[in-house]
C-alpha cells in the first residue's frame, strides 16, 4: 500500500510499504478521510515522535475491509470512525473508565503507524460505526471534536447549560438558532424521552436501530467482545453499571464515572465564557458551546478569517476581540461589569493567554487550559497571587471520554452529527488527495494559507 512514512525529524517520504497484518481482535480499514492535526506539525518538523520508521497521523475514518477472525468479521463494509488512543486497559485509570488518563497508552499516528496511508489495522474496541448521514470527512473530525467537547464538560458546562429566564422555554423546546456557521436548528420534538440511542457493539459502538429503547429500559455497554444487558433486578437496587476491563465499575445517577458526572454538572445561572483562541479546537469548541445555548460568550482570535467563523456562528462583533491587540483584557472587562468571566477557555498554551485568562476571569470562576503548550509554562507572583485571592479553579483538559456508552464525549459529537446539530465540514479549508500530503504540513507549517481543518482523501 502507499503511505507517508516518517524516517526523522523532517524525513517524510511517500512510499510503498507493506499492507498492516492484523492481530486478534483487530480489522483492517481502509482510510477514507484523514485530518491534518496541529500536533502533527512539531512531530514532523520539530520534535520528532517516539520511533522510527512511523506512518503519522490519527484523526481519521473510512471502511472496514478485511477481519483478523470470524469474531469481528460483522464489522465488514461497515463505515467507521476511529477513537485514536489504544489504552493498556490495565492501569487504575483504565480500571475506571478513564481510558485518556491511561499510563500507559499508544496512540494512532505518534508510537504505532497511523492514517496516512491507505490502509490502517485497527481494534475493534476503538470502533465507531457510522450513521448515513454522517460523511467520512465528519467523522474524520471527531477526534477534535471530542477533545472540544471534553473540555467543555470538564470544566462544568454540559448539553442546555444556560438556565432560561422566567417565562422561557419550556424542557422539551426547541432550541439554537442556526447561523451560517457549524451547527443547524433542531427538528421540533426530536429530544423525545424514547429518541434512539447509541449502544455498544462487540468492542466498538453501533448506530441502534430505529425507534430505540425507552429511556428507562436498562443500558449495555459493550467491551472487548461485548456484555449483554443485565436482567431485571440483578444489579440490586438497581445502580447503574459500566463495564471496565477487568469487571464493572459504577456510574452515578448524574451520568459515568467521577469523571462524567463532573460532566453533567450545569450552572445554576446563565454564565459569562470566553474563547481564547479559534483554531481548530477553538473554533469547534465555540460551535459546541453555541449549539448548547451559549449566550453570554466571548472569542479572542488574531487573524480576520477568525473573527469571519466567528461572526459566522452568531458572535455579536463587539464579542469578538483582536488578540494582537494590548488592550483585551481591559475591553473584556469593561464588557462584563468589571467582573471579568465565569469560565475562560484557554485554547493556545501560551504564558500571556494563561496570565491573560487569570486577569479577566471572576472571582471563584473556572480557566480551563486545553491549548498543547508551546513553551515552558511559568507563574509570576502576582499571577499565582490572583489564583488564591480570586479562588480560582485551574483546570486541565486532556483527550476525550471514550466509554462506549451514550454518556461519553463521542456519544455526544456522535449524537449531534446525527441530528444534523453541528456541521463541522464547513470548517474544512483545503482538501489533498494522499500523494499531496506533503503541500497541506506546508501549509500549516509556513502558514501560507488561511486553514482551519486541512483534509485529506486517499
Amino acid at each position: 500500500m502507499k503511505a507517508y512514512v516518517l524516517h526523522g525529524i523532517g524525513d517524510m517520504r511517500y512510499e510503498e510499504v507493506k499492507e498492516p497484518t492484523l492481530k486478534p481482535g483487530e480489522v483492517l480499514v481502509e482510510v477514507k478521510a484523514a485530518g491534518i492535526c496541529g500536533s502533527d506539525i512539531p512531530r514532523i518538523f520539530e520534535t520528532g515522535t517516539y520511533s522510527y520508521p512511523l506512518i503519522p497521523g490519527h484523526e481519521f475514518s473510512g471502511v472496514v475491509v478485511k477481519a483478523a477472525a470470524q469474531a469481528e468479521e460483522q464489522w465488514l463494509g461497515k463505515r467507521v470512525g476511529v477513537f485514536p488512543l489504544l489504552p493498556c486497559k490495565s492501569c487504575a485509570p483504565c480500571r475506571s473508565g478513564r481510558f485518556e488518563m491511561c499510563r500507559k497508552y499508544s496512540y494512532f499516528g505518534s508510537r504505532t503507524d497511523g492514517a496516512f496511508a491507505q490502509y490502517v489495522a485497527v481494534p475493534v474496541w476503538n470502533l465507531v460505526e457510522l450513521p448515513k448521514s454522517v460523511s467520512f470527512e465528519a467523522a474524520a473530525m471527531f477526534e477534535p471534536m471530542a477533545v472540544a467537547v471534553h473540555a467543555m464538560r470538564n470544566i462544568g458546562l454540559s448539553g442546555e447549560f444556560c438556565v432560561p429566564e422566567a417565562g422561557g422555554r419550556e424542557a422539551g423546546e426547541s432550541r439554537s438558532v442556526g447561523h451560517e456557521g457549524g451547527f443547524s436548528v433542531p427538528e421540533a420534538g426530536e429530544r423525545e424521552a424514547g429518541e434512539s440511542r447509541s449502544v455498544g457493539h462487540e468492542g466498538g459502538f453501533s448506530v441502534p436501530e430505529a425507534g430505540g429503547r425507552e429511556a428507562e429500559e436498562s443500558r449495555s455497554v459493550r467491551h472487548e467482545g461485548g456484555f449483554p444487558a443485565s436482567e431485571a433486578g440483578e444489579r440490586g437496587t438497581g445502580e447503574k453499571q459500566s463495564i471496565g476491563e477487568e469487571g464493572v465499575f459504577p456510574v452515578s445517577e448524574t451520568g459515568g464515572n467521577s469523571t462524567v458526572a463532573e460532566q453533567s454538572i450545569r450552572p445554576k445561572r446563565r454564565e459569562r465564557i470566553a474563547v481564547c483562541g479559534l483554531g481548530t479546537i477553538g473554533i469547534l469548541l465555540t460551535m459546541f458551546l453555541r449549539e448548547a445555548g451559549a449566550e453570554d460568550l466571548f472569542v479572542i482570535g488574531n487573524k480576520e478569517f477568525q473573527k469571519r467563523n466567528a461572526l459566522e456562528l452568531g458572535i455579536p462583533q463587539e464579542r469578538f476581540f483582536d488578540g494582537r491587540r494590548a488592550d483585551v483584557a481591559e475591553r473584556l472587562l469593561e464588557q462584563t461589569d468589571g467582573m471579568g468571566v465565569d469560565v475562560f477557555f484557554e485554547c493556545i498554551g501560551k504564558n500571556e493567554t494563561v496570565a491573560e485568562g487569570l486577569l479577566v476571569t471572576a472571582p471563584g470562576g473556572r480557566i480551563q487550559l486545553v491549548g498543547n503548550p508551546a513553551s515552558d509554562m511559568h507563574f509570576d507572583r502576582n499571577t499565582y497571587w490572583k489564583i488564591l485571592r480570586n479562588q480560582l479553579t485551574v483546570k486541565g483538559s486532556w483527550n476525550s471520554t471514550y466509554l462506549h456508552a451514550p454518556e461519553d464525549d463521542w456519544h455526544y459529537v456522535l449524537k449531534r452529527l446525527e441530528r444534523g446539530r453541528i456541521r463541522p465540514e464547513c470548517y474544512i479549508t483545503q482538501r489533498f488527495p494522499l500523494k499531496d500530503l506533503e503541500e497541506g504540513l506546508r501549509i500549516m507549517r509556513d502558514k501560507t494559507q488561511e486553514y482551519v481543518k486541512v483534509m485529506i482523501a486517499p
